[in-house]
């Protein structure tokens, strides 16, 4: 914070600043989430693991958009299939009409 404070010519921390790197580390988090390895042992279980990290970042996404942004077709369509099936299963995703969207427990 003093840093920011610092480089806005600032001589006291104020609420402006504190907001600004709140957003500034939501957005680092947000992106390590996003890019974090994923530890799986099988194919099905990195895709739904994928599938649960897309529509956590994008939202609510057609069957083609969360094939594309998921890259299910460098582990193939079965095993893309299986996983969406499976966190269907398990509740963890839902389909409304032709979208599917992250189940949020509450």
């Amino acid at each position: 914070m003093p840093l920011i404070a610092l480089t806005t010519d600032k001589d006291v921390i104020d609420a402006e600043t504190v907001k600004s790197v709140t957003s500034i580390l939501d957005y680092e988090l947000n992106i390590r989430m996003v890019t974090d390895p994923i530890d799986a042992d099988s194919t099905v279980s990195k895709l739904e693991e994928k599938i649960r990290r897309v529509l956590g970042a994008r939202g609510p996404l057609t069957a083609r958009d969360l094939r594309r942004y998921t890259h299910a077709d460098r582990d193939g369509l079965w095993a893309f299939d299986s996983a969406r099936k499976n966190l269907i299963a398990a509740n963890d995703v839902a389909k409304d009409g032709d979208e599917f969207r992250l189940v949020v427990p509450t």
